[in-house]
């Protein structure tokens, strides 16, 4: 049985995201790993974002690197078994 889904639609388009200021400093904060484990299991921003309770916006943010992933977000993580993705992501 072949898998419906478009193969990994995201949640964010990069195109209208702001730009980053040329100041700015851009830091992974675990945003790349994040990525790659959704990728690998082809799950979608959103069936991310409903595994651990937040927003589809939340996840691209921390993928993009706009955002550091908060403690709720690592403790979720946790609670729900998922020790070594918490792990990754926090790992610099």
């Amino acid at each position: 049985m072949q898998n419906s889904r478009s193969p990994l639609p995201n949640h964010c388009d990069l195109s209208k995201q702001p730009p980053m200021s040329k100041n700015a400093v851009y830091h992974d904060g675990g945003g790349q790993r994040l990525l790659q484990w959704r990728q690998k299991r082809q799950l979608r921003q959103s069936d991310v974002a409903a595994m651990f309770d937040v927003t589809p916006d939340y996840i691209c943010k921390i993928e993009t690197g706009q955002r550091r992933p908060g403690r709720g977000l690592i403790n979720k993580m946790r609670r729900l078994q998922y020790h070594r993705l918490a792990a990754d992501i926090l790992r610099k």
